[in-house]
Formats: structure tokens, C-alpha cells, sequence
């Protein structure tokens, strides 16, 4: 039986086996349409009075769940809208949590941000032992923090070795994880990880497995959070970011309540961070270097790149030296360095020196002297400007240098 296109619910006597898969997607994430079928999944298994327990497995190979959509979260704007977006996931896992059966995630691949969430909500969790099983929450890597549950969920199940693992962005594999108590039960890469699930759970719901949970202290809470406040402010040269201060801040004030008041505490700082400029920021940043990584998807269907043959560079300091060093190594490129001569000759020896370096290393294509024949320096503007491909501009940080540069280039550059 399926809930929509993501999750499909199969009846094994009175086991669920439910495998979600969000269609045309790499990675599984919290797509609108998988938010809405898990909802609809919730409603049958909440009135399904036959179930005994309940298996949540990917229908992905390598990757259970990667957590929220980035895009939905960078376009809330308002604070209602927010409120709303994050108490979609906050109802939808205390609905999973109260299920009257036990709950299991069965994890392959990996396991993070909110697909941690996810699978933190359950009775139990059971991995595969394999390179690709990871868990953690990155997120405030991105400038944010797991504002679903997990700054209050993953202390309360491992203790205040949650505390910077969270802050740090930290994410482990299968075996570091079990060792902590993030999951109960480890699977080796070659085992079948659904028949494993399948004994796991029957022993759970048997009474064979206790499934007991350490009740942990948190009566140094403050003082750890006092700690991890100055290691913040250190690595972040004293700037307070909003994600990894108020991901702390949650946990020193949630942690001191029930878990209902610590999820309180969690969304009202979540909401926070993710309508801060920092935030999105952050999340910009890491969309376009993943996109820069792979060029080929920052291209629009269909078009077809031009061949870059000749480029210039304005400026052959620190910057404009890596910038041909990286063009005159990886491409048959031409290269025409400007500046100053001083700096050109300062330049040009610092290229040799490094292109000497990389050839004692074997990591250049062709002998040095036939790289160098593609560079060019000069110290004004030549006709090579007006048909370049490309021009690069690495002069000094100062405005008005750069404003006359950029006039300058406008007049010769067509």
C-alpha cells in the first residue's frame, strides 16, 4: 500500500515494513510531498490497531535520510511562516513517538539533520556498518542548528557529549555512533539489514530487548555550556553567529525542563536563527559552493559552454599568482598577467618556484618551460584585453584602485 509517492507500507502479520523513497531525488529530504505523506502515514498507523511494530527503511541504497530541504527553509520570511513550517515537524515526530507500538529505523547510508530527527523519535535504531552509514547533525556548519528535536533529543539519549557534537557539526560513522548509544544495534556491511531489523524489533516487542535508557545529568549543564561558549567565540574570532549560540543556548535552558518544555525552547531559537541574514547567508554560501564543485549544474539545459582560449588578469600579487598558477597547470590556456614590472618580476619567480615544486612532485601534465610558454606579462593594457575570453580581476583591496581599474578595463575590453 503506498501514502503517496514516498512511502510505501507493507503488512507483514502485525509488523509495518515502511520504505520511503522520495521520487527523482538522489538523496531522500523533507520534501513538501514527503512532509504530506508522512502525515497521512501517521493517520493510518495511529488508527491501525493490528500493528505490533513499525520498520522504517529507505528504499535508497546507501542514503536513509539527509533531513530538511534547504529551500524551504531560506524561504521563510515572516515569523508566522516560520512557526508554522516547524511545527509541521515538531507535531509530526511526537506523533511518531507516541505511536502505541514500538517504532524502529532501520539506517543505510546517511543518517542526518533532520533524517536524525527522524529516526531520534523512534523506539530504536539499528545501522549498517558500512563507509557510507554516517549520522549527525552538520547543521550548524550552515550557520543554523537541528531545530527539529534534536538539541534535545540526542543529549537526552547519549548525554553532554551531545554538546559538541552539535556545536561541531560532527558526524560519525556507524560504529562511533553505537558506541555512544546513538544507535542500539549494528549490522555488518554484508548482512541483510531488513531481516536484521525484522529480529530486532520482534525482540523488542517480545520484552527480550529492554531497550533501557540511561537517565542522564545535566546538573553541570552550565558549566559545559560556559565552556562552549568561549570555544565558539575563539573559532569564531569573537563574532556571536546565531547558529551555533542559540543551538547552545537551547540546550542549556531545555535541558533543564521536560522534554515537551526543552522542544519549546528549541523552536522558539530556531525560529530565530533561521530568519537571521547570518543564516541564510550561510545557507547561500553552501549552495553555491556546492554547485561550483559540479559547474555542469549551474547550467541552464541545453547550453553549451564557450571554450576559454585567452585570459587576462589584472593584478599579480598573492591572489592573481594562484589564479594562473591554477589555469597554466590544469589548461592549454593562454595567460596575460598585468601589473606593475616590480610585481611582475616578483611574480613570474614565484610562479617558477611553485611550478618547480609541482613538477618534483610528478603533478604537472607537461615539463615546466612549455607551461610557461602559455604565460604572458605586461605592465598596460594590449589588444589581448580587447578579445579575452576572460578577465580576472586580483588587484589590492582598496576601492579606489579597484574603481579606476574597472574604469580603465571598460575602455578596452569589448
Amino acid at each position: 500500500m503506498k501514502k503517496g509517492n514516498v512511502f510505501r507500507v507493507e503488512k507483514e502479520d502485525s509488523v509495518r515494513v515502511i520504505t520511503f523513497d522520495v521520487p527523482g531525488k538522489n538523496m531522500n529530504t523533507w520534501t513538501q510531498e514527503a512532509i504530506d505523506g508522512f502525515y497521512d502515514l501517521l493517520s493510518e498507523l495511529e488508527s491501525d490497531l493490528d500493528a505490533r511494530g513499525v520498520i522504517f527503511i529507505s528504499g535508497k541504497p546507501g542514503n536513509f535520510h539527509a533531513g530538511a530541504d534547504l529551500n524551504l527553509l531560506t524561504r521563510m520570511k515572516e515569523r508566522s511562516e516560520a512557526e508554522k513550517a516547524l511545527a509541521v515537524f515538531h507535531t509530526a515526530f511526537k506523533r511518531l513517538s507516541s505511536l502505541p507500538c514500538p517504532t524502529l529505523a532501520a539506517i543505510d547510508g546517511h543518517c542526518l539533520g533532520g533524517g536524525l530527527e527522524f529516526a531520534l523519535a523512534c523506539s530504536a535504531r539499528i545501522a549498517r556498518e558500512s563507509e557510507k552509514t554516517l549520522l549527525g547533525f552538520p547543521e550548524c556548519t550552515l550557520g543554523i542548528f537541528p531545530g527539529s528535536g534534536g538539541t534535545q533529543r540526542l543529549p537526552r539519549l547519549i548525554g553532554l557529549k551531545a554538546v559538541e557534537l552539535i556545536l561541531k557539526g560532527e558526524v560519525l560513522p556507524a560504529a562511533k555512533a553505537y558506541e555512544l548509544g546513538m544507535i542500539d544495534r549494528l549490522v555488518p556491511e554484508e548482512g541483510d539489514l531488513l531481516k536484521e531489523a525484522k529480529r530486532f524489533l520482534e525482540e523488542i516487542i517480545s520484552g527480550r530487548e529492554k531497550l533501557l535508557r540511561k537517565d542522564h545529568d545535566f546538573s553541570q549543564m552550565d558549566k559545559v555550556a560556559e565552556m562552549a561558549r568561549k570555544e565558539i567565540l575563539k573559532t569564531t574570532r569573537g563574532r556571536e553567529i546565531p547558529g551555533p549560540m542559540l543551538a547552545l543556548k537551547s540546550m542549556q535552558e531545555g535541558l533543564k525542563g521536560s522534554l515537551e518544555q526543552g522542544l519549546e525552547v528549541e523552536k522558539n531559537n530556531f525560529i530565530e536563527v533561521i530568519l537571521s541574514n547570518q543564516a541564510k547567508g550561510s545557507i547561500h554560501t553552501f549552495f553555491l559552493k556546492t554547485m561550483s564543485d559540479k559547474p555542469a549544474n549551474m547550467m541552464s539545459k541545453g547550453f553549451e559552454p564557450k571554450a576559454i582560449n585567452k585570459v587576462c588578469i589584472l593584478g599579480f600579487g598573492t591572489m592573481g599568482r594562484g589564479i594562473a598558477i591554477d589555469i597554466l597547470r590544469r589548461t592549454q590556456a593562454r595567460v596575460i598577467a598585468k601589473d606593475v614590472p616590480q610585481a611582475l618580476e616578483k611574480g613570474k619567480e614565484f610562479v617558477n618556484q611553485i611550478l618547480d615544486g609541482l613538477a618534483e612532485k610528478g603533478k604537472l601534465k607537461e615539463p615546466r618551460e612549455e607551461i610557461l610558454k602559455h604565460l604572458d606579462l605586461t605592465s598596460e593594457y594590449t589588444d589581448d584585453f580587447s578579445d579575452a575570453d576572460l578577465v580576472l580581476e586580483a588587484v589590492i583591496e582598496d576601492a579606489k584602485v579597484k574603481a579606476k581599474v574597472y574604469e580603465d578595463l571598460s575602455n578596452v575590453v569589448r
